[in-house]
């Protein structure tokens, strides 16, 4: 395992942490934080001495946020808040409009979760969607993948997914990979669509089709930039399980072989399975996770994932926690790691990592 070159920040934060987000701004993340009719979201700039709040004090804010869109203008967010999709101007903490999709029936229940914001236009947006609406014959109580335009008050297409679960999905700049869930025992094929919902070829489609049979995925990332997915799963052989637990880089190269990620003193992925503790960064280079022995208590995991190392990955460093309620997020420039556990924020400063002086050492 390798030893961090550089220790975290600290920072006293104790209040309650809801979530946290990147943002589009130099040492700054999101916080959403606090107890139920006391919610606030403010801007945080970690320094190397000291945090700096700052209250995104929204005009009409009343509480309740479920998750945040990856920005695309520094100066907006997108915000999922119970069935409604606002779109903030945080430059001027005002609302700028509240969208809610047109039901065919009164009262039904719906859910945004997982999306991505269409470059330079926080009003468009890509998204998973409960359920599916079929325009013919009324709901179909599955997901669906949707396109929606804020600003225009429409879904402009929507494609259905299969599987009461949240899919496995990953949102490219131009492109959508994606597996809808199985019928009986069987999972369907992996897809790829483009911006308009149009399938398209992928060289990772083919690969991840290979590994259906067997190999049974339980959480899943990819990596554009690194052009390759990440996965936690294990060997099936007639629907059963054989051997234990792993972690897996498949490069999405042509015949290039899957690699099992290596971790400590026998630790396997968390049986805990949840979107923070599987979380890839923005830039698509790093990958947070925890691992646990024996069902013990989660220990917390950073590797850096790097298409030009002989393994696609750096051996996992373990970080340093307090606590085991834990909420995490990624700082986008310089590109860092945020950790809040026991009232304590940590802040990894990312960019001193230097890649060409670990590629050096493995020679």
């Amino acid at each position: 395992m390798s030893e961090y070159p550089f220790p975290a920040y600290k920072y006293s934060f104790k209040e309650q942490v809801i979530f946290m987000f990147p943002m589009n701004k130099i040492k700054t993340i999101g916080i959403y934080y606090g107890v139920e009719d006391n919610e606030k979201i403010d801007e945080i700039v970690l320094n190397e001495k000291d945090l700096k709040q700052k209250e995104l004090n929204i005009k009409g804010f009343d509480g309740f946020m479920s998750w945040v869109y990856p920005q695309t203008e520094k100066d907006f967010l997108t915000v999922q808040r119970r069935s409604n999709i606002e779109v903030w101007d945080i430059a001027n903490s005002i609302q700028v409009l509240s969208y809610k999709p047109r039901m065919p029936r009164y009262g039904l229940s719906t859910e945004y979760s997982y999306g991505k914001c269409f470059s330079g236009n926080p009003m468009k947006l890509m998204s998973v969607f409960k359920p599916f609406i079929d325009d013919s014959n009324g709901i179909i109580l599955s997901q669906s993948i949707v396109i929606d335009d804020l600003q225009e008050n429409k879904t402009i297409k929507r494609l259905q997914v299969r599987n009461n679960r949240p899919p496995f999905i990953s949102f490219f700049s131009n492109a959508t990979i994606y597996r809808d869930g199985m019928v009986n025992t069987t999972f369907l094929k992996w897809k790829a669509v483009d911006d308009s919902l149009e399938p398209i070829e992928h060289p990772l489609v083919p690969v991840l089709n290979d590994f259906n049979d067997t190999f049974r995925i339980e959480q899943f990332q990819a990596s554009e930039t690194q052009e390759c997915a990440l996965v936690s799963g294990y060997t099936v052989i007639m629907d059963e399980k054989v051997g234990p637990t792993k972690f897996m880089v498949i490069p999405w190269k042509q015949n290039s072989p899957a690699i099992p990620i290596f971790l400590p003193e026998n630790l396997l992925p968390s049986q805990y399975l949840s979107e923070k503790n599987f979380l890839l960064s923005p830039s698509g280079k790093w990958l947070f996770f925890t691992a646990a022995e024996n069902r013990g208590d989660d220990r917390y995991f950073l590797t850096y994932i790097d298409k030009n190392l002989p393994t696609y990955y750096a051996p996992p460093i373990e970080i340093d926690t307090d606590g085991d309620d834990f909420e995490v997020t990624w700082m986008k420039e310089p590109e860092g790691f945020v950790l809040h556990t026991g009232k304590i924020l940590r802040y990894w400063d990312l960019s001193k990592f230097d890649p060409t002086a670990f590629n050096k050492s493995l020679k």
